[in-house]
This record gives structure tokens, C-alpha cells and sequence, in this order.
């Protein structure tokens, strides 16, 4: 299942852009509940300074420089599907530790949040850096522009859904009483569940 192929038939090729729309679609769901605004003040009610709060938002673009690196491994390993998977697989679970920080002590927090942001982008990075070339080799050129920009489509709509719905459940929660930091939890978990479901497809 996970070697690669010297070439796809129609139905091959059919099927694998049926599953990377929806994987396009969940892994912007885990995107949106767990970066951005979500990220940012789950980080400020954690404690985070501001000098912590910057290095935060840099942790992605920072681990970018990871895909030098990571263009070596894909040359060298050729299991691009491997690479994605295992890579995902291990980093899109660091945000069910990200879920239990509220029940750390408050000096752990945001040394916790760090170290798990760092995890994720570098595993990401290298996913990343293997998947663009596969899904480069799945969907047809004639196609790219068309496919790529209804992918982008669907995935932005429901993703600003389900950023307006965290937010709002943010929101019912504090209205209610309830402990602003530990309600970015299942927030996180749901996030961590869609990245799953991202790899499954």
C-alpha cells in the first residue's frame, strides 16, 4: 500500500483526487483549530509574554528551513507516501498533548506549547516537503489549476465555518463560567482528530 508506482491507471488516478479534496479539507479543519486566532489566545491565557507569543507565531516559518534537509531524505528514502504518512502520523497527535497543557501547572505551560509547535512544524515540514511532489505525480497537468483552486475553495468555506463555531463556543463558555483555558481543550482534540482523518484519506 505504501510502495510507490511506476505509473496510475484512470480509476488510480480518479480515486486519489477524491481523497486529496477531502484530505485538503481536514487538514484545513486541523489548521483552523489549532493556529490563528485559536493558537494566539490559548497562548495569552496560558501566560505567554509577548516576546513568547513572537516566537510562537515564527515557529513554522522558521522550521521551513527544515525542507533543505528534507529534500535530501525524500531523494534518498524515494517513499514519498511513507514519508507523508509516518511524518503525520506522528505530528498531528502533539495537539492532544497541547489539549492537557491547561492542566499543567502555570510555569510549565508555555514551554510545553512551545516544544509540541516545534514537533509539529518540523514533522509537518518534512510531510510537506514529500507530499507537494506526490500530489504533484497524482493530478494531471491540464488539470492542476482548475482542481488546486476548487480544493482551495472548499477547504477556506469550511474552515472559516469552523473558525466562527470555535469561536463561539469560546465565547458560550465564558459567558457560562467555565475555565477559559481548558475550553481551547477540546478545541485542540477535535483539531487533532481531523489531521487524522487528513492522513486516513
Amino acid at each position: 500500500m505504501l510502495s510507490p508506482k511506476t505509473s496510475l491507471d484512470e480509476e488510480e488516478v480518479s480515486r486519489g483526487l477524491r481523497w486529496l479534496l477531502w484530505d485538503g479539507i481536514a487538514s484545513q479543519l486541523m489548521a483552523c483549530l489549532t493556529g490563528g486566532a485559536v493558537l494566539t489566545g490559548f497562548a495569552v491565557l496560558a501566560g505567554a509574554s509577548h516576546t513568547s507569543i513572537g516566537f510562537i507565531a515564527a515557529i513554522a516559518p522558521l522550521c521551513q528551513i527544515l525542507q533543505l534537509p528534507a529534500v535530501a531524505l525524500v531523494e534518498h528514502v524515494r517513499r514519498r507516501k511513507l514519508l507523508v504518512i509516518a511524518c503525520s502520523v506522528a505530528a498531528r497527535p502533539v495537539w492532544l498533548a497541547v489539549a492537557a497543557i491547561p492542566w499543567l501547572t502555570a510555569s510549565w505551560r508555555v514551554a510545553v506549547l512551545i516544544a509540541c509547535l516545534l514537533v509539529f512544524n518540523g514533522l509537518s515540514t518534512v510531510a510537506s516537503c514529500a507530499f507537494n511532489s506526490w500530489k504533484r505525480d497524482i493530478v494531471p497537468e491540464y488539470r492542476m489549476g482548475s482542481y488546486f483552486a476548487r480544493r482551495l475553495m472548499l477547504a477556506t468555506l469550511v474552515g472559516a465555518v469552523v473558525t466562527l463555531l470555535a469561536g463561539l463556543l469560546l465565547d458560550w463558555g465564558k459567558d457560562t463560567g467555565l475555565d477559559p483555558l481548558k475550553l481551547f481543550s477540546p478545541i485542540f482534540v477535535a483539531g487533532a482528530l481531523a489531521g487524522m482523518i487528513g492522513v486516513l484519506f
